[in-house]
């Protein structure tokens, strides 16, 4: 099995070329830290794997960082308010016979090998279904306007699309369904690629056929015995309150808060400090300038970026604040800001949370005890202020009180900064002797090309395990570290003028924050995003999003470009103005209510409460996410999943092979 890592795209070199945009020495989208998404040409932007190799979650949310570029690129300064699609109202099918339109696409050829005409031709004599034709592309605007043009022309009030992942498109699909006045609930999605093409191929043509045809009749099945859709109508829509809290005046702080600025969204930035910077304030200088770049100064970066935030008429800066209280529901929050025993009540629509992280503590190795055992960012410091003592030989040791039981996670950075700093200490003083102490070298991506420069320069890299790891003693002279080097298979006594340790990054203390907004923190400390690869900068509550270190450790490129992402999240999540419930929200059948508290106590976003007065079980719609655990609980079936009702399930059951 060959792990082969990434390469930039074919072809792409001719069309940086021709767009003039600058690439790396390896052939991807050149750009810089502080703003990571945006290439060498005004107007064209990068993210992803493009930009350079990465996981998905930074690929997602990278995405939205650039789409959050794109955005204030072409805003222009100009003030525009939310946009508003006008559909047409959603026809009232309630008393029609069932007529259902199934299409089949074909996903640009990839499901040619159904026998397409065949599955067309048997979808016809399904009960109820009135019409039933192949789409080369479903998904493109032809596509959408031959589905529309359909269901007018056929009069059809339900539709079966057969193709691609029910995950896919899905925005397109309801907006057509809208445009053509049919609920978007009326549409069900039969997946033939990836259930049936990928995963049975190689069972013969048959096996295709015979699965694609159970699919496509389950979900007529499924639509045919939907109930009158009085019981599918919007439960509520409520305004969204305009205006953005953006927690933490870091560097995702303030990149979320400028972004959002820019979209001429109000936003109220909360600092428990008194001053604005976070950690950005203790980067005095970046690995891209040591390996030869022109790279700003990270003080001057940070410092421009200060300037456009308060001089932003669209921010409110509070410092030496926390919030203490959040109300309401997505969309129409409350939060209570305290401030030097004031409090003051903010309405906002979406929330940012950007609480940033600590260097993680240690007392491993004489940290603490003696002065010429230092971390890498006193150390940075030192050097950059010329504080830095007198030494003939350094000694860095990697992974201090990290990736052990403790604090089992790494840290990302730890590696790099060490690399940067022991580049300029190289730099400063050649002759020095630096010995880098590590388990595992993690300096990803095109950082790798510093962990070579620190070997060119002569930094000697020795390895240990946990099981063995270095004893350092300290006398008036010296440091004395001893190491088993698993590599040469013998023990190594080293002595130096200093020693430094990689201590890594820790979360801030938040549980009380993470109590007040009712949000879950992971097993280390951070905050939980709600799918780490579909999800990764949503918090699983409606408009309250993550960035930078509250979400996990991180460089500063991806901490900006995080914060981008989470500020677009907010400012799509605002864009329509209204909040209205979701298609697979519940309902309540008054008649069969028990009131016996069940469903509230399953709901795990305290959408449903129990109302004394009327002695039912409400559905708080503003908070519901159509989860449906609450009508799986309901012993007497009162509480009922828009577009999943019981007899749907069991027609759609009934027609499986």
């Amino acid at each position: 099995v060959l792990a082969t890592g990434f390469a930039p795209p074919q072809g792409m070199q001719n069309l940086a070329t021709q767009l003039g945009v600058e690439l790396n020495e390896y052939g991807f989208a050149l750009s810089d830290a502080y703003h990571p998404t945006r290439t060498s040409s005004p107007g064209i932007f990068a993210s992803g794997a493009f930009r350079e190799p990465k996981d998905i979650p930074e690929t997602v949310a990278e995405a939205a960082g650039a789409a959050a570029d794109v955005a204030a690129f072409l805003h222009g300064g100009e003030l525009h308010g939310p946009v508003h699609v006008a559909h047409p109202p959603f026809r009232d099918v309630s008393d029609e016979e069932p007529r259902v339109g199934v299409f089949v696409c074909t996903c640009h050829g990839e499901l040619d090998l159904f026998d397409i005409p065949s599955l067309l031709v048997w979808a016809r004599q399904l009960p109820g279904v009135a019409l039933a034709q192949a789409l080369h592309h479903a998904c493109a605007q032809e596509g959408l306007d031959a589905m529309k043009d359909a269901i007018r022309n056929a009069t059809l009030n339900r539709v079966v699309l057969a193709g691609c992942s029910h995950r896919l498109y899905a925005a397109q699909f309801e907006d057509m369904m809208r445009e053509a006045g049919l609920d978007p609930r009326l549409l069900a999605r039969a997946n033939l690629r990836e259930q049936v093409l990928y995963p049975h191929t190689n069972g013969g043509n048959g096996d295709l056929i015979a699965k694609a045809r159970s699919l496509v009749a389950m979900a007529v099945a499924g639509l045919r015995a939907m109930s009158g859709l009085e019981a599918l109508s919007l439960g509520v829509q409520q305004p969204l309150t305009r205006r953005a809290l953006v927690l933490g005046g870091g560097a995702a702080g303030l990149a979320a808060a400028l972004l959002l600025a820019q979209l001429d969204i109000p936003v109220h930035l909360v600092e428990r400090e008194h001053h604005l910077g976070g950690q950005w304030r203790h980067i005095r200088y970046q690995l891209d300038t040591l390996l030869g770049s022109d790279s700003p100064d990270p003080r001057a970066a940070l410092q421009d970026l200060l300037d456009q935030v308060q001089a932003h008429p669209l921010i409110e800066v509070h410092t030496g604040a926390g919030v203490t209280a959040l109300e309401g529901a997505p969309g129409q929050y409350r939060a209570t800001i305290t401030a030097n025993g004031d409090q003051e009540t903010i309405e906002h629509g979406a929330l940012i949370v950007a609480t940033g992280g600590l260097p993680a503590p240690t007392s491993d190795y004489l940290y603490g005890q003696d002065p010429r055992v230092l971390t890498q960012r006193e150390l940075e410091l030192q050097v950059a202020d010329g504080t830095l003592a007198t030494a003939r030989s350094v000694i860095m040791i990697q992974c201090a009180g990290s990736r052990e039981p403790d604090r089992p996670y790494c840290s990302r950075v730890c590696c790099t900064q060490a690399v940067k700093n022991a580049l300029k200490l190289k730099q400063l003083r050649p002759d020095l002797d630096l010995y880098l102490l590590y388990r595992e070298v993690r300096t990803y991506g095109f950082r790798e090309a510093a962990y070579q420069a620190a070997r060119d320069a002569g930094v000697v890299f020795l390895r240990y395990d946990l099981d063995h790891k270095p004893q350092v003693e300290a006398n008036a002279q010296q440091i004395q570290v001893r190491l088993s080097d698993p590599v040469l298979n013998q023990s190594l006594t080293l002595q130096a003028d200093l020693l430094v340790l990689s201590t890594g990054i820790a979360p801030e203390a938040q549980g009380p924050l993470a109590q007040a907004l009712d949000l879950d923190l992971d097993d280390y400390g951070f905050f939980r995003e709600e799918h780490p690869k579909m999800k990764p900068l949503d918090l699983g509550k409606g408009g309250i999003y993550v960035a930078g270190l509250a979400h996990s450790p991180r460089f500063l490129d991806e901490t900006i470009a995080q914060a981008q992402g989470a500020a677009m999240r907010a400012a799509n999540f605002l864009a329509p103005g209204m909040l209205s419930d979701r298609p697979s929200a519940v309902w309540v059948n008054e008649r069969l209510c028990s009131f016996c508290g069940l469903c509230v106590e399953a709901c795990p976003f305290q959408a449903r409460v129990m109302n004394y007065d009327s002695r039912l079980a409400d559905v708080d719609y503003a908070l519901c996410q159509g989860c449906g655990v609450c009508a799986a609980v309901c012993p007497n079936k009162a509480t009922l999943q828009k577009a999943f009702e019981h007899k749907q399930l069991l027609a759609t059951i009934e027609m499986a092979v």
